[in-house]
Formats: structure tokens, C-alpha cells, sequence
């Protein structure tokens, strides 16, 4: 989630680049990391083929990941972090109605992963409506996004204990203290306070014809056929929510469950 899920995104970055290490051959990685960390693909392949090998990378979750390593100035990026083709399938969970410059998202580029299985479905609210970390009682939104990311987990093999599962996730708890998936809970605020004082401090993201701009809490861009879990329809038919940065043309994501 946010930036961990950026660093899960590196991590699979450097495995494709660097391959897996062959048994005995740890005292490399500083080095292998450094050939990934300068993008020095030449001598990488070298190093791949004499030190590792090819090791796929069967599925890829993350929430919301916004943008990488920096805060102030220059931003560091990593090769492979916006396409893979080590990486069979990807799940990306993003945020509506997220508006801080600091938590732009940071979307994988799907017509560069022509044999990766991409979707990147929008949630409704906040960053952390989407990825948790408000109280329990504040997480209907976060669980819709966790319980879609499970049940795409689970459709591409990985095995969970469906017990804590219901519990957890769906709120299925006698003692009521976990929370469900409920597209009734409001969107948080993260935009205020000092947070505003960042939006006047000049961004270096291409926007039209200006390299830099000043935020002042500009919604995110969702690009015409993206796909819109349906969640925010719920949300906007019966909730009185009004997104305005939904595009007029988009794909529904399904809502599901698992038994």
C-alpha cells in the first residue's frame, strides 16, 4: 500500500533485472542492486545469466501506490516499475478522491505489458479509504478494496484461511468488532491542515504546456475506460456522492465475494 506497495513494484523490478541468485552467491546482491539502481541493463543481462536465474513472478496486489522514493526536488525511479514482463498478473486497487500532490497516483502502463493480465480498478474515497489504516469502525470503504483483492488472489491460486476471512474482511464477527465492506461509509478527508500548505509548493509533473505547476488540490485524472468498481455506483445511485473526476465513459468491476 502507498508507497510499500511502490517498493513491492521495485522489488519486482530488480528480481526481472537481477534474476534470482543461484545458492551461495548472497554477497553479490549489493552489487546486483547497484547495476539495478543505475539501470545498467548491459551488464545486468551478464550478471543474470552468469549469477541467477529467470524467476516469473505469478501475481502482483498492491493499493494505491503513489509516487516513488522523494519528496522534495528530484523523485528517484527504478526500471521496471511501470511495466514487467516477469509479472504474470498485476491487481492495482486506486483512489478516487484522493487530492494531495504528494499522493499522485502512480498506475501501471498497461500498453506496455501486452502479456501481463492488468486491471486497475477505482475505489471511492481517500488513500486510506482504499489501502486501511483509519480506525476499524471507519473501514467499510478500505474492505470493499480488500475483500477485491483477496478474491483476485484467491482466482489465481493463492490459498487463505476462509474462516479469518469472514471475520477479518467481511465483518462476519459475533462480538462485532470488525467491519464490512459498506460502500455507506464516508470518504475521509486527507487534504488539510499542513497538507495544504504543500499544494502552493511547485510540482515538476508534465502538465499541457507547463512543466511546473501549482496543485492547489486538483483532483486526479481517470483516464475514458477505465474500470470504476461498482462500489462508487452504489455510492453515487444511493449515497448522494458526486466524484468529479469520473470519466463519462468507464468499465464496472463486478462486486463479489468469496463462500
Amino acid at each position: 500500500f502507498s508507497r510499500g506497495a511502490y517498493t513491492a513494484r521495485v522489488l519486482a523490478g530488480f528480481i526481472r533485472m537481477s534474476g534470482l541468485l543461484e545458492k551461495g552467491c548472497q554477497n553479490l546482491i549489493p552489487y546486483a542492486y547497484r547495476l539495478f539502481k543505475n539501470a545498467n541493463f548491459k551488464v545486468a543481462a551478464q550478471f543474470k545469466a552468469t549469477y541467477a536465474r529467470r524467476c516469473p513472478i505469478e501475481f502482483l496486489g498492491v493499493w494505491d501506490t503513489v509516487s516513488s522514493v522523494g519528496w522534495i526536488g528530484k523523485r528517484r525511479t527504478f526500471p521496471y516499475t511501470a511495466a514487467n514482463p516477469d509479472v504474470k498478473t498485476v491487481r492495482h486497487a486506486v483512489s478516487i478522491d484522493e487530492r494531495r500532490a504528494y499522493y499522485r497516483q502512480n498506475l501501471w502502463n498497461e500498453e506496455k505489458s501486452p502479456n501481463s493480465d492488468v486491471r486497475q480498478v477505482w475505489f471511492a474515497g481517500v488513500h486510506s479509504d482504499v489501502g486501511g489504516s483509519y480506525p476499524e469502525a471507519e473501514s467499510g470503504l478500505s474492505k470493499i478494496a480488500l475483500n477485491w483483492m483477496i478474491t483476485e488472489a484467491v482466482d489465481h491460486g493463492l490459498e487463505i484461511d476462509r474462516k479469518r476471512y469472514h471475520r477479518f474482511v467481511l465483518g462476519q464477527d459475533k462480538k462485532g468488532e470488525y467491519t464490512g465492506p459498506d460502500w455507506k461509509t464516508p470518504v475521509h478527508k486527507s487534504l488539510k491542515g499542513l497538507w495544504w500548505l504543500l499544494e502552493f509548493w511547485p510540482k515538476n509533473y508534465t502538465l499541457e504546456h507547463t512543466r511546473y505547476f501549482i496543485p492547489r488540490g486538483l483532483p486526479r485524472i481517470i483516464a475514458e475506460d477505465s474500470l470504476v468498481h461498482r462500489s462508487v455506483l452504489d455510492k453515487i445511485q444511493h449515497g448522494g456522492y458526486q466524484p468529479e473526476n469520473l470519466p463519462v465513459l468507464y468499465r464496472i468491476e463486478a462486486s463479489r465475494q468469496l463462500e
